[in-house]
């Protein structure tokens, strides 16, 4: 007398965990995209963060800030009356920093005319007044992965706004 046994046979039970196995690799792979999305959308708040911070220490302090910003690297400087020179800040939140993957282009409405004489690469590539103003500007901040870019904007007077563009 033969009995039916019910269960799954080997093929059945492996062709299930391949099947697991390619949505698990789509899901853990739509995550880490997102995942780089959302990091990308808070630095760029930090940043707007940190443009705002300076601008409140040139007040605070009565001093001229500046900000030097490279392909993918950013800093910020005081500015020494009595040498007559920018010094960089090495002090946390504003020390120099380095972002990976990412690249900025910062473009300035009006240059201004500091006081003394430098070199090309001495001067700030943005400046903040002692007054609470700032030179008009655009910060763009482009990732090098398949997504849309971000701008920190300001026009001198109002705070930095952060904005992803649109597609």
């Amino acid at each position: 007398m033969r009995r039916d046994v019910g269960g799954f046979t080997l093929i059945e039970v492996l062709i299930v965990i391949v099947i697991v196995a390619i949505m698990s690799a789509t899901v853990a792979i739509s995550f880490n995209g997102g995942d780089r999305d959302r990091r990308l959308k808070a630095e760029v708040l930090r940043m707007a963060g940190l443009l705002e911070l300076t601008r409140n220490q040139a007040i605070q302090r009565n001093e001229e800030w500046g900000m030097f910003v490279d392909e993918s690297t950013f800093s910020f400087a005081t500015f020494d009356e009595e040498s007559r020179e920018w010094i960089p800040w090495q002090q946390r939140p504003l020390k120099e920093t380095t972002l990976e993957n990412i690249r900025l282009e910062l473009y300035v409405d009006e240059q201004v005319e500091l006081p003394g004489t430098y070199d090309e690469g001495d001067v700030p590539d943005l400046v903040f007044f002692s007054s609470g103003e700032s030179q008009k500007y655009t910060l763009r901040v482009q990732p090098n992965w398949e997504t849309t870019a971000w701008t920190v904007k300001s026009d001198g007077l109002s705070t930095a706004e952060a904005t992803q563009e649109e597609r």
